[in-house]
């Protein structure tokens, strides 16, 4: 179960409704000179929206796979 569903679950909200209260926490807490692309990010709204449930396990499995890549990429070179 990913977090945002665990929060869900455990405080019977709407999705939407944990997302919100998480932009407000970073608006507050994130200082766009240290950390200007969360902010751009913040601002782009795409942190504003929950993903589907398998959005983060499929966004760090292809990690992963890039970094077997990449690896597989410099043994044959």
């Amino acid at each position: 179960m990913g977090d945002l569903a665990a929060v869900v679950a455990a405080r019977g909200v709407p999705a939407q409704e944990v997302m919100d209260e998480y932009a407000r926490t970073l608006d507050r807490l994130v200082d766009p000179v240290r950390h200007p692309s969360l902010c751009w990010l913040r601002e782009s709204g795409r942190l504003g929206t929950p993903d589907e449930p398998d959005h983060d396990f499929r966004f760090g499995l292809e990690r992963v796979l890039d970094g077997v890549e990449a690896l597989a990429r410099g043994a044959s070179a």
